[in-house]
């Protein structure tokens, strides 16, 4: 005889069954066999992979490395079960090691497992010889999706919205007291239109309603299944039959489900697994672990090594390059010690410097820029010296290029078109000088950029 455990929100549920000529039927009375606790589906993540190969071995090593890329938690403080293999692959239901520990803290020392609600769930769906559905657990802390699909987990999905949140919900809308919301949720149910309201949106966030229903059936339970309208809700969200589990005489289908599957633990290939015993596994193979994380880091660690020594051998390489060019292209700096820097300030020193007519660069970069407009013009080139400046540039037609031209004028002493030819492409290429002062009745309008 085996003890199933369900530590509810409200209530601790301990069933005992042993199997007689009728079959499974549960006793008060006789020591159990062993005591099974379920760890509530809030506590876990689950997870459906798919590899390359059948060779459960193989799957079982590379598990933990699949495992560190979806989680969100560290590996070394996560805890996992394996409640079935299937073909080319493996489901997972995964916990951290607090939650796990501090769960099994507040509870009895004489537990021999410590199971997941799924596996129990998916134990009483075999009992009813169900392999397709999705079981609704309507709790008092949360809601849970449980998927069931050829006889396995195939789904996990919580909501922490259970029946307590939804009468406050419902209190809140209303502005009664949280008594008469239980009352109205208890006693109308989905006739209610704020219950319907709030059971739609906790319904349509598991995402499975959305257009086809992927499951042949829905099973619900837990105590807000006594929702007067609850099933009506379904069969019009869903299109599929709606009911409760068969169970033994005298367990309910409504409160007593999860236990009775905790009690099913050693039904002879059904789903389950032992977070206690894989906490022992785990903690044999964190020193392997260790080691299979650590050397690789050493390796990464010596190849940064070598490869700074490498880039501080190129960095050598380049500023003796950068101190050729420097001194070759840029004669006034005679002694070079940071070139980079050195060539900046020479830039710096350049852009100070006038052009024809005293100018500054960014003064004749101005005029020019007025002069184009709006005309079709691109200037390619710049060319300063004290006595004259050259642009030049592309035009689209021979009279853009003498309206610059013309434009320039205003802003220079004299300014020429010294060459101007077609390109295959019917554009123009041209080339324009200036030089000379400003004329004065235009040196403001020069600086203004007004024309």
């Amino acid at each position: 005889m085996n003890q199933g455990i369900d530590r509810g929100t409200t209530k601790i549920r301990k069933i005992t069954i042993k199997s007689g000529w009728g079959g499974l039927k549960a006793v008060s009375s006789g020591k159990p066999g062993k005591s099974i606790l379920l760890l509530p589906s809030q506590y876990l993540t689950f997870r459906k992979f798919e590899m390359p190969f059948n060779d459960k071995k193989r799957i079982l090593e590379v598990l933990p490395g699949e495992l560190m890329e979806s989680l969100l938690i560290p590996i070394d403080n996560a805890v996992w079960g394996i409640p079935s293999f299937f073909s080319g692959g493996v489901n997972a239901l995964i916990t951290t090691r607090e939650k796990m520990d501090a769960f099994l803290k507040s509870s009895p020392n004489s537990i021999f497992a410590l199971d997941a609600e799924p596996c129990a769930l998916s134990r009483v769906a075999k009992y009813n010889k169900i392999e397709d559905c999705l079981v609704i657990d309507f709790g008092a802390s949360k809601t849970s999706f449980c998927g069931i699909r050829e006889g396995k987990v195939d789904l996990l999905r919580v909501r922490t919205l259970g029946g307590d949140r939804i009468s406050e919900t419902i209190a809140k809308m209303l502005g009664i007291s949280r008594e008469k919301a239980e009352e109205l949720k208890i006693n109308e149910g989905i006739n209610n239109r704020n219950v319907r309201a709030i059971m739609v949106s906790l319904l349509d966030s598991s995402l499975l309603f959305r257009d086809k229903f992927p499951y042949e059936k829905i099973i619900i339970t837990g105590g807000g299944s006594l929702m007067p309208g609850l099933a009506d809700l379904l069969r019009e969200k869903s299109g599929v039959e709606v009911s409760l589990f068969n169970m033994p005489q005298g367990l309910s289908p409504n409160f007593d489900v999860n236990a009775f599957g905790a009690a099913l633990f050693d039904t002879v290939g059904e789903e389950k697994i032992n977070l206690k015993e894989e906490t022992r596994k785990e903690r044999g193979l964190s020193f392997a672990w260790s080691l299979l994380f650590i050397i690789p880091l050493l390796l990464f660690s010596f190849s940064l090594k070598l490869e700074e020594s490498f880039i501080n051998k190129e960095n050598r390489q380049l500023k003796a390059l950068i101190t050729q060019t420097v001194q070759k292209e840029i004669p006034e700096i005679t002694t070079v010690v940071d070139p980079v820097a050195q060539a900046k300030g020479q830039l710096d020193k350049v852009k100070g410097t006038s052009g024809a007519g005293g100018r500054k660069i960014t003064e004749i970069l101005g005029i020019i820029s007025n002069a184009k407009g709006k005309l079709d013009i691109s200037v390619y080139s710049l060319d300063i010296s004290p006595e004259e400046i050259k642009i030049q540039g592309e035009s689209g037609t021979v009279k853009d290029v003498e309206n610059l031209r013309q434009a320039l004028t205003s802003s220079f002493a004299s300014a020429e078109i010294i060459e101007q030819k077609i390109k295959p492409s019917g554009r123009y290429d041209f080339n324009i000088k200036m030089s000379g002062e400003d004329k004065p009745d235009n040196e403001e309008r020069a600086k203004t950029g007004n024309k």
